[in-house]
């Protein structure tokens, strides 16, 4: 696969936390917590190198775009 475990699970946490934040009203911290995270700094940093937007950012994004 060549990433380590930590990178799978981050992969898969941040892909739940994107879909979280597009089609519920959970708060940010709250995305993050149910995702597994623990450090709200941690999730935003990890968020921003996968997504390449901050997780509020990405939100408001999303559903702009879907709007159209």
């Amino acid at each position: 696969m060549g990433k380590t475990f930590s990178h799978y699970v981050n992969d898969i946490r941040i892909t739940q936390a994107a879909t979280l934040l597009v089609e519920t009203d959970l708060s940010v911290a709250a995305v993050a917590s149910d995702c597994g995270f623990e450090n709200m700094s941690y999730f935003n940093r990890v968020f921003l190198q996968k997504k390449g937007l901050q997780p509020y950012k990405f939100r408001e994004m999303r559903r702009e775009t879907s709007k159209i």
